[in-house]
């Protein structure tokens, strides 16, 4: 670990007016969730490339729930990890904006279970790929107030028509709420950290350089180079789960 490096990113971080925190799988994956991009990750399984699409929800909805639930069951095992709540502290520190790929809930987790010692309200995480978490209707995309606890057998209380997961598909567009929100923040952030991402889906991997061309700096903490590293002024080599506890020491 580059101390000098580490102590760089603790000093831009206090130093900084707004951050533009953006989340990729790899800050969930020290507790226990697959990266997406990765050797091991989500997009070599060949479940995900026939379920997490828009059309096998009306061609095979049973088969495709079933696996939704699955992957829900798992996730509800597992728990957040050092990263999440260093992140969470930092945030807490400073006006930030969170804008994460991530269809968990495990930084939501760490940011109400961190004590927050300023006055400022507890940061909002903008799901540019949906959550796992909602639901809504296939047919009339009502959302639901809570998520069912058996997605195949779930029904619309509007029409009656099958419920998903409000994630983001294969063949569907990014939500414009939540897209419009990190394209606003890319605008006037004066720091962005780059957390765990691939930098390979678009639009969405658009954001930091849209950022950078602001005049926002960059950090970068990820395992391995990525497609944003080239626009990065700062890099770190390691996993989000210590590098960001040790960034997070030297900021407070």
């Amino acid at each position: 670990m580059n101390r000098t490096k580490i102590a760089t990113a603790a000093r831009w971080i206090r130093d900084a007016e707004h951050i533009l925190v953006f989340c990729g799988s790899g800050l969930s994956a020290e507790s226990g969730v697959p990266t997406f991009r990765g050797e091991d990750g989500l997009y070599q399984h060949s479940k995900l490339l026939k379920f997490a699409h828009i059309e096998a929800l009306h061609e095979t909805p049973d088969a495709a729930l079933e696996w939704f639930q699955q992957v829900i069951d798992m996730l509800d095992e597992l728990r957040p990890n050092a990263g999440h709540f260093a992140l969470a502290r930092i945030c807490q520190s400073r006006p930030s904006t969170i804008i994460t790929q991530n269809v968990d809930r495990l930084l939501e987790q760490a940011i109400l279970q961190s004590p927050n010692e300023s006055s400022a309200p507890p940061a909002r995480v903008w799901h540019l790929h949906g959550s796992l978490y909602r639901a809504k209707c296939v047919d009339c995309a009502a959302p639901l107030k809570k998520m069912p606890e058996d997605l195949v057998t779930a029904r619309c209380p509007r029409c009656a028509g099958r419920i998903r997961p409000d994630v983001v598909l294969f063949g569907e567009a990014l939500p414009e709420d939540a897209y419009f929100q990190a394209q606003g923040v890319a605008h006037v952030a004066d720091l962005v950290l780059l957390l765990g991402t691939s930098g390979i889906v678009n639009p969405a991997a658009l954001l930091p350089g849209l950022a950078r061309s602001h005049g926002a700096k960059l950090i970068e903490v990820n395992p391995n180079p990525t497609e944003l590293s080239a626009i990065a002024h700062l890099t770190l080599r390691g996993p989000t789960g210590k590098i960001l506890p040790a960034i997070e020491k030297l900021v407070h």
